[in-house]
Order: C-alpha cells, then structure tokens, then sequence
C-alpha cells in the first residue's frame, strides 16, 4: 500500500481546486463548454501528473507531500492568480477609465470611494457605479455634460426602478439628472445612450447609470416576464407591496407601429 499513500491527498485536493474555483467564479464555464473543458481537463491532467509523481516518490515525507499537492493544486492556483488579477482591474483600473469615458477626464480630486455596483444590487445589466464627490465638482460635472434635472415622474420609463426609495438607496430626499447621447443611439429616431445621476440630499454621494439606445429604441423591459422578475427583486429591497402591485405589464394600444 506504500504506493498508493497519496491517494488521499489528491482526493482532497480534487475537491480543493472545485471549491476555490467556485468560490472565485461561481457562474464560471456557464453557457461555454469550452470553458468548463479546459478547467477541468486541466485539473484532470495535473492529478495524472500528482499521481505519477507519488508513484515516483513512493515513500511518505512532507516535502514529497509538498510536492504532490502542488502539482495537482497548479491549475486552481493558476486560475486564482487570473480571477485576482481580473478583481483587482475591476476594483482600482477599470472603474475609473469608465469614469473618465463617461462623466469627467480628469478625474475630480475629490472623488472617492468609487466602485463598480453589482448586478445583484442593481439587477439590471447595464454600467452603474456609485462614487462621493464634492457638490462643487459635481455641478461641474452636470454642467459640462449638459445633465438636465428630472423628478420621479419624468422618467423615459415611468416605472423606472429609480421611482422607487429602496433602489439603490441614497439619503432623501433625492434628485435626478438625465442625459440623452442621441449621436450614440438612434439620431432618426431621437433616441440616444441615457445617462442618469441619482443624487443624495447632501450632494455628495452619486449613483451613475448608462443604459443603451437599443434597450429604449425597442422597448426592452415590455415583457411579462421581466415585468414579474422586477416585482420579485423589488419585494426583495423592501418596495411596500401596494407599490409592487402597481408595477404591472402594460401593453402598447393596438394598432401602434412596433419598432422595426
């Protein structure tokens, strides 16, 4: 049994490596094969090679041990190191070049605090990041983008998930400002990539949202479905019920030109 002492260990870490890549990646290989065959196949492979190499060993030390572990945990390493460095880009790169692109280049030196919003809290996939600012630069920032200050009722959408308090919540009362790129959209049509900054009652904390031409040009959120998908989420942040009852499908009147 002397050459089968390692057994165990690469039966803990072929559980190891699972583990650490879900923790890093729960969604990933999902809807890519690929992926899934290339990770795992991976991780297949270097256990062949740990179980080559413990066969080789033969006899039970720690650094031969060390060894063993090592080969077979290369790929959840390695992925590990991808997935970090990815995180740390999204964290401290990548959200700031997407400030610059859409709201001020130079960043403001009183900018802070700013980071990506997650699906989960947004539940809509569009680019939104929250940030602090001071009140002086962020009339700035409305001015030289030419942001237009809009209430809760004046939504492109009228039920638009910033109507509602609980949505990504900032101190109350809140105020918004819009801006329709239409050189980025549908000039013909007067539709155009919106921008939108939700606005904290002390002018220092800021939601930013972009969503595209094409989720207005046709008409995206006009589905059953999605329509019962955001009456979950919105029960799931604490809307009061009444106002979830009221966030209903409405179809177009008959007869109105769909979008080609």
């Amino acid at each position: 049994m002397k050459y089968l002492w390692h057994f165990p260990i690469l039966i803990v870490t072929f559980f190891a490596s699972i583990f650490v890549i879900r923790a890093w990646n729960p969604f990933y290989g999902m809807g890519t094969g690929e992926a899934m065959l290339m990770i795992f196949g991976g991780m297949l492979l270097f256990h062949l090679f740990a179980l080559i190499a413990g066969f080789v060993l033969i006899e039970k030390t720690w650094w031969r041990a060390f060894v063993v572990i090592a080969i077979a945990m290369f790929p959840a390493a390695l992925f590990s190191l991808v997935e970090g460095q990815n995180a740390w880009h999204l964290h401290y790169v990548a959200v700031y070049d997407r400030f610059r692109d859409n709201l001020a280049s130079p960043i403001p030196e009183s900018v802070e605090d700013l980071e990506f919003i997650s699906l989960e809290e947004k539940h809509a996939p569009n680019l939104s990041f929250r940030f602090k600012i001071s009140p002086d630069d962020l009339d700035k920032i409305i001015a030289a983008k030419n942001f237009v200050a809009i209430d809760r009722t004046q939504f492109p959408r009228p039920d638009d998930s910033f109507i509602y308090p609980e949505y990504l919540p900032l101190k109350e009362p809140t105020k918004f400002y819009i801006f329709e790129d239409v050189d980025q959209g549908y000039p013909d049509e007067g539709i155009g990539e919106l921008y939108t900054l939700k606005v904290s009652a002390d002018r220092r904390e800021v939601i930013f949202r972009r969503e595209s031409a094409t989720y207005y040009f046709y008409r995206y959120w006009e589905g059953e479905d999605d329509y019962a998908r955001e009456r979950k989420f919105l029960r799931s942040i604490g809307v009061p019920k009444q106002k979830v009852a009221e966030h209903q499908f409405v179809k177009k009147p008959s007869g109105e030109d769909d979008a080609p």
